[in-house]
């Protein structure tokens, strides 16, 4: 009597339910996941931005500026003067804070930031009133005031940090 090698049917049905249910816990971990960068993203953002103002308050409006700039796949903050063509990035005499790597996106109201370019938030010394954003190294021309929301995207996952024109920071 010879006998018969392989998998039986059944055999192959609990290795295909056994994995199946080995990828759904894996995807439902691996959102979870990029919710707590993103949420993670938005904190960092959220204090950076309220740095900025508290320095417009304490320090004058040179030092009011919130500088975002992407390169490589991360997102950096400079809180300090406004950098500009004439004052350039320069990571080794400016302090340049990593906010985070990793994200599908990050845009300051309906301008996605690309690599190399800048974001640049302003507040009024002695009052902290959001005075707008400019985008001195590309993007969208021109200083915009009133509000901004800043959306950090990772798959399905945004944050969302907003800022009115009275300097109030919040997340959403």
């Amino acid at each position: 009597m010879t006998k018969n090698k392989g998998f039986t049917y059944y055999e192959l049905l609990i290795v295909i339910a056994i994995m199946s249910l080995m990828v759904g816990f894996m995807s439902i971990g691996l959102g979870t996941v990029y919710r707590n960068n993103v949420n993670r993203m938005a904190d960092d953002i959220e204090t950076s931005v309220k740095a900025a103002r508290n320095n417009a308050v304490t320090k004058g409006t040179s030092n009011g500026w919130a500088n975002f700039y992407y390169l490589n796949n991360t997102l950096y903050c400079y809180i300090g003067e406004e950098i500009t063509p004439t004052n350039p990035v320069d990571f080794s005499t400016q302090r340049w804070e990593k906010i985070g790597n990793g994200f599908d996106s990050v845009s300051f109201d309906t301008v996605t930031l690309t690599n190399g370019s800048l974001a640049a938030l302003n507040f009024r010394q002695s009052t902290g009133e959001f005075n707008g954003i400019d985008w001195p190294l590309g993007g969208a021309p021109g200083l915009h005031h009133n509000a901004v929301y800043i959306k950090v995207h990772k798959g399905n996952s945004t944050g969302t940090v907003f800022v009115n024109i009275f300097g109030t920071v919040e997340i959403r």
